[in-house]
């Protein structure tokens, strides 16, 4: 509020009406939401209790420890100052944000939920993939060790080939990523879609499910016997 009707200028000193009652501004606090943790921020006045007339809505108190353990001190206190006021709910700073972050939290879970059984399909589908192809290549690795290929340059070989599935998947992915973020920015609090560390531990994550679920059938075909591949030809 103080940016937009004085701009640089300082604030503090000045005076203005408000409701056909003048006050003087006697400090300026930092930008706040006040309704939702998503809108843009408004401007506002702060103005003491007994200058505006009124009751409290809310009393925000800072303990040292934790603030639930000083629940029971606190509503002693207030009824030895007037037993007449009405306690309502105690609840802390962190519990109302909780409550306000319920729907970011609840598409979260349900997003980790589908992350891990994505993954989950990817392990299974990459295992199947590479078990088949092992299989129909058995002959053409038996020949290669024949001719001299050693165990580990057959697992890298067919390691290869994970990681050629998994460059074109990493691709796709991140430009669906980008192209869908627009909609996930809607969805979760203070999330954005060009967060290229959190990119790329998804892409980190992808890869070690993806080589993980490889090894077993590029470890089977590095231990092929060359003379029973060739006898199954």
């Amino acid at each position: 509020m103080a940016a937009h009707y004085f701009g640089n200028r300082p604030a503090s000193g000045r005076r203005f009406q408000f409701n056909k009652e003048a006050y003087t501004i006697v400090g300026v606090a930092k930008d706040a939401k006040y309704q939702d943790l998503r809108e843009s921020t408004p401007r506002l006045v702060y103005f003491a209790v007994l200058q505006r007339g009124g009751g409290i809505g809310a009393l925000d108190v800072r303990t040292a420890g934790s603030p639930l353990a000083f629940a029971g001190t606190l509503r002693t206190a207030i009824r030895q100052i007037d037993p007449r006021l009405r306690i309502g709910e105690v609840t802390t700073l962190s519990g109302r944000m909780d409550r306000k972050l319920s729907r970011e939290y609840l598409v979260a879970d349900i997003s980790g939920f589908f992350s891990g059984l994505t993954l989950l399909l990817v392990s299974i589908g990459i295992y199947g993939t590479l078990a088949y192809s092992v299989a129909r290549r058995t002959s053409e690795i038996g020949i290669r060790m024949a001719l001299g290929a050693q165990p580990g340059s057959v697992l890298r070989m067919v390691l290869r080939d994970i990681l050629r599935l998994l460059a074109v998947g990493v691709a796709v992915g991140v430009v669906a990523v980008l192209a869908c973020g627009p909609l996930v920015e809607s969805m979760l609090f203070e999330l954005k879609s060009s967060d290229l560390p959190t990119i790329a531990l998804a892409a980190l994550a992808l890869a070690a499910t993806a080589l993980a679920a490889g090894y077993l059938p590029a470890r089977r075909a590095s231990r092929i016997d060359p003379l029973t591949a060739l006898r199954l030809e």
